[in-house]
């Protein structure tokens, strides 16, 4: 079987990303420090350069989905997004009663199940992939069927991140995410027909820092937080601009190979490559030194605090590479 294509600015990003993630983690832990808030709103490119990665190759390759394989196709997709998810409750749920026995039920661990938790909780992610999953097919069924409708729904993503500047959602924010979040994926499509040209590529970047940096200034005159956390759930144009131009910020130095330092490269890529994983294994063990070591692990400073969690994320993560590797031999001889 021939191997899959590898697309090295891409790997490059989805390491960053994750890396951001966990960082964004520990950091609202110590945002009483100047320095560390700074730091935790600065990365808030995390989830934006998630979906970016996640679309670009569908984009990329211009494999559109057919009504009739779309169901096969989104079996195969939500099989690969909700399987690790369900396989992290195992051990969520139990840590989380046992520490915390109000805070589960059965009706919790449903809604846990079913991604419908009324927080801004570790599904939320999980249930964006989803959608997108969704939402992604249906941009490039609609670009070579419908052209007309392609463009209305571009549209109305575009407005609703304008729409959210200024009013609050009127419903919880799971429920509309989609429409703000489709900005997203458009905007990585658009990507994809300018990456060839430079020139495209810096006057889509330019659009990106004239609209933050316009509601940089102009949201604080209107009374409205220019933090990004305020701005995310549903995103806005504010937040989802800063993080289209930090794509193709990012994407440059990738292209110019900034991040390909010995160790530097090899350790990126290996985040990548288990970023989904990661994402779950990182969140246990901060559930672990936050509750049950939180006496000891609150004493730290915010960047030996990181260093456990991310040593430890990834020991956890190469220790399964390992049992799986223990484990796959023996199933095929066992099926023989």
């Amino acid at each position: 079987m021939a191997e899959k294509e590898r697309y090295h600015e891409i790997d490059i990003l989805r390491g960053i990303a994750i890396i951001a993630m966990i960082v964004i983690h520990v950091s609202v832990y110590f945002l009483k420090d100047r320095g560390v808030f700074y730091l935790w709103d600065s990365l808030q490119f995390a989830v934006p350069v998630f979906l970016f990665c996640s679309s670009y190759i569908s984009f990329r390759r211009d494999q559109m989905v057919s009504l009739q394989y779309f169901p096969k196709y989104l079996y195969k997709r939500l099989k690969r997004l909700l399987v690790p998810y369900w396989s992290f409750l195992v051990f969520y749920v139990p840590l989380v009663y046992f520490y915390e026995p109000s805070q589960i039920s059965l009706s919790q661990t449903a809604r846990f199940a079913t991604l419908t938790t009324s927080g801004n909780d570790v599904s939320w992610l999980v249930l964006l992939f989803v959608l997108s999953a969704i939402i992604v097919p249906l941009v490039l069924f609609l670009e070579k069927k419908h052209n007309v409708l392609f463009w209305i729904l571009g549209v109305v993503s575009f407005v609703s991140s304008i729409f959210l500047l200024v009013f609050k959602s009127p419903v919880h924010f799971k429920l509309v995410m989609w429409l703000p979040w489709t900005l997203m994926f458009y905007f990585t499509w658009c990507f994809v027909k300018k990456e060839r040209s430079k020139g495209k590529l810096l006057e889509l970047f330019i659009t990106s820092v004239i609209a933050y940096a316009f509601l940089l200034f102009y949201l604080p005159e209107t009374g409205q937080s220019v933090v990004h956390y305020d701005n995310k759930y549903p995103p806005n144009l504010f937040h989802l601009s800063y993080g289209m131009a930090s794509i193709i910020a990012l994407y440059y130095l990738a292209k110019k190979k900034i991040f390909d330092l010995p160790y530097l490269k090899q350790s990126i890529a290996f985040l990548s490559r288990y970023s989904y994983s990661i994402y779950f294994i990182h969140f246990l063990i901060l559930y672990v030194m936050t509750t049950y070591l939180r006496d000891v692990f609150m004493k730290f400073q915010w960047w030996q605090f990181l260093a456990v969690l991310l040593i430890s994320t990834v020991f956890v993560q190469l220790l399964m590479g390992s049992l799986r590797k223990l484990l796959v031999p023996a199933r095929h001889v066992q099926a023989q």
